[in-house]
């Protein structure tokens, strides 16, 4: 089961998908809810049917519909296709240009929410106790003044990287550890395609994975940041961890993939 969620744009009611029959719009719509973070949809013609809740035939009459060209689609990519066969199930053709602009909504929101958190929290001496709170407006606006003031962008980006680190640092135990070039590199990397959330479920993930956990032929933990942040792949996969935690490995996940040994913590 996908461990994302796929939100739903108004504008769906204004493309030509919803000239359709009912039973194509569910269709559709239930292809949106089942794909996994790079578009793909895991599916048999008759499991699409189930989860959709309607008969085969219509299912396939929907899939015509989403595999041929679309001269009238708002998207001239693809000609207009909605979909491709891929081995396993069908890929969303336009699902990484609607993830993106979900992203770049939710991280404005999370950095707007984070800033108006932090700024509760804080007192600070040489603050005007008279002026009033910042308002919505201001905290989005502070949170887009990187085109206009990137000093203020930047501070921002290493206060909440700073937060992961410490996040990492807790869950995985390595209070002495340090926060170098590479790791703030790898921190901002995942923070631009993920939530700061995200990143802390990634990290629980790799902390019930015994064979990260030292419990491999080596005796060794592998359990760096610049690990479980390496790409997406790796991130997805310890996320995926934390709401299904694996049993004992007898063979490493990739070894080709994995980072240098490191002595496990006593």
């Amino acid at each position: 089961m996908s461990i994302t969620f796929t939100k739903l744009f108004s504008s769906i009611t204004e493309s030509t998908i919803w000239c359709e029959n009912s039973e194509i719009r569910i269709t559709w719509i239930t292809m949106l809810a089942m794909a996994d973070r790079r578009g793909r949809v895991w599916a048999s013609i008759p499991g699409l049917a189930n989860r959709a809740q309607v008969t085969v035939k219509d299912v396939e009459e929907a899939l015509e519909k989403f595999l041929a060209p679309d001269p009238y689609s708002r998207t001239s990519a693809h000609e207009g296709r909605r979909i491709e066969i891929i081995d396993g199930g069908w890929k969303l053709l336009n699902h990484g240009k609607y993830r993106t602009l979900r992203d770049d909504e939710e991280r404005k929101s999370y950095k707007r929410d984070w800033i108006r958190d932090k700024r509760e929290k804080e007192n600070v001496d040489n603050v005007d106790k008279s002026r009033p709170p910042y308002t919505q407006a201001e905290a989005e606006a502070l949170s887009d003044s990187s085109k206009s003031n990137p000093l203020s962008c930047k501070h921002d980006d290493i206060v909440i990287v700073k937060t992961v680190f410490k996040t990492w640092q807790g869950v995985l135990n390595h209070p002495r550890s340090k926060l170098d070039d590479k790791r703030i590199a790898k921190i901002k990397q995942a923070l631009k395609n993920y939530t700061a959330d995200d990143l802390t479920k990634a990290f629980r993930g790799c902390a019930v994975s015994p064979y990260h956990m030292g419990d491999n032929d080596r005796s060794t933990k592998y359990d760096d940041i610049t690990l479980i942040l390496r790409d997406a792949e790796h991130v997805e996969r310890f996320m995926g961890y934390d709401d299904d935690p694996p049993s004992k490995q007898t063979k490493p996940w990739r070894p080709e993939n994995e980072t240098r040994p490191r002595k496990p913590l006593s």
